[in-house]
């Protein structure tokens, strides 16, 4: 699943750690960030990205040693996670109409 960033885009990559077999991977990941050839955008806004995307990094690193930093971040994490499913909106193919799924929601069958 290639992707090739934008004029206007960064990428944080995030990949397994140290096992040369991935079926000895322990959980481990080593980041690193990307700036396409063709960014576009002034070198201002390009620090002001990199800036954001280490601050991301480094927040990966900080929650492998701080617990109340990761239980934050996986709070939060699990009510972005929450409020997506809520506003999820499906359309029934048949009849056309939109069918919003959350947690509540009762369904019959295989669903």
């Amino acid at each position: 699943m290639p992707y090739t960033l934008d004029d206007d885009e960064i990428a944080v990559i995030i990949r397994p750690a140290s096992s040369k077999d991935i079926e000895d991977w322990n959980g481990n990941v080593t980041t690193g960030i990307v700036v396409g050839d063709d960014f576009a955008l002034p070198q201002h806004v390009l620090r002001d990205l990199v800036h954001v995307a280490s601050m991301f990094t480094s927040a990966i690193d900080v929650m492998n040693y701080d617990d109340y930093v990761y239980d934050t971040v996986m709070d939060h994490r699990q009510q972005v996670l929450m409020n997506e499913i809520e506003n999820q909106e499906i359309k029934d193919e048949n009849t056309g109409e939109v069918i919003n799924f959350n947690e509540f929601t009762k369904t019959k069958g295989n669903a």
